[in-house]
């Protein structure tokens, strides 16, 4: 992933702006690699010269500012290799501390830094009369929270779609634009930027923390039932079985998180957190692989399939007249159908692996 976006980044400040949306799990680098050294990297190779961070608020935006703030100010390697970077000055408004992040940071005579929230305008943003040629947007939408019914939305992720478009676009047309987060939720906004139609607009990179799952993926519903009676037995579960536990998985960074840690995550989690937050999979779909989609309105056997491929019932809640809510049931609560979550009975699996 951060060589594929490290590639990406380098074709910043040349004749072709970079219209990027990247969506990778929680904790796997986005910000830092984006918001952080990729802003280092610009300023010190002189690539753009007014570069605009936005997020859901102008203090958000302010707080990732803070550490580029922080390195330019005290990184003496930093001057060494790069002296222009070393005279600074904050525009008002903010002193840098932690109780007021930094809005403006000025390079002299290289580059403008500043900041913006979603609701703000980027019109009067220049740098010596050059409008922004950098704008990174990291946590743009702040709470993606969707009713979940299926299918009906509160419509946020569709605004802020159509406002990047008309604010920055069209406005800088020569500008690169970067939206980075975690999909989260259907129809949220890097949800719609990933939508593959807008694949002509948008180059689009989606990570997923799991690759590929083991073979005999059933095995980690005993290990995760054994983890919360035993966790000493769990481990030389772990131990003995080791090969077909982890036989064809794949993960994104295994030096960060290896399967074994997502799938304690999983079990303390539960499978919707775990495919949200690592995945990029809601339960219900999302635009960017409508293929995923996978459920059934049937009122005698509502479901949705995760990102394992495991079928995961569905209860109806009636709220209004014509007005039908789906929640999700426990694991343990799954009939077997399809490909179900393996039964008490299942998990045992033979006389070899009991304890």
């Amino acid at each position: 992933m951060h060589k594929e976006v490290a590639i990406d980044y380098n074709q910043i400040g040349s004749d072709n702006p970079l219209r990027l949306a990247l969506a990778a799990p929680d904790g796997y680098g986005k910000t830092t690699m984006t918001t952080f050294a990729l802003v280092l990297w610009t300023l010190a190779y002189e690539r753009c010269r007014c570069i605009a961070i936005g997020s859901h608020t102008r203090s958000a935006a302010g707080e990732l500012l803070r550490d580029v703030d922080q390195e330019l100010r005290n990184n003496k390697m930093l001057h060494a290799d790069f002296p222009h970077l070393a005279t600074l000055s904050r525009g008002s408004g903010s002193s840098g501390s932690r109780a007021s992040p930094p809005r403006d940071i000025y390079v002299r005579n290289v580059a403008r830094l500043t900041t913006f929230g979603s609701t703000s305008s980027l019109a009067e943003i220049t740098f010596e009369g050059s409008p922004p040629d950098l704008i990174i947007l990291d946590g743009y939408e702040a709470n993606p929270e969707h009713s979940e019914k299926l299918k009906v939305f509160d419509g946020t992720g569709t605004r802020l779609e159509k406002q990047i478009h008309r604010r920055m676009l069209t406005r800088f047309p020569n500008a690169s634009v970067i939206v980075i987060g975690t999909l989260t939720h259907s129809d949220s906004l890097i949800d719609r930027l990933h939508d593959p139609d807008n694949v002509a607009v948008w180059a689009q990179r989606f990570y997923q923390a799991v690759e590929s799952y083991p073979t005999s993926f059933d095995l980690w519903f005993t290990w995760a039932r054994l983890r919360t009676i035993d966790p000493m037995k769990a481990q030389s579960f772990l131990d003995e079985q080791r090969i077909h536990l982890l036989d064809g998985a794949k993960v994104l960074w295994p030096d960060h998180e290896s399967f074994e840690q997502m799938m304690a995550l999983r079990s303390l989690h539960g499978w919707v957190w775990f495919d949200r937050y690592r995945q990029g999979s809601p339960p219900f779909g999302c635009l960017r692989n409508s293929q995923s989609q996978v459920y059934s309105r049937d009122p005698r056997q509502p479901y949705v399939i995760d990102n394992a491929g495991y079928r995961r019932n569905l209860s109806q809640i009636p709220r209004d007249i014509g007005d039908v809510v789906y929640e999700l049931l426990c694991e343990e609560e799954y009939p077997p159908q399809g490909r179900p979550v393996p039964t008490l009975d299942e998990q045992k699996t033979d006389e070899k692996l009991k304890f």
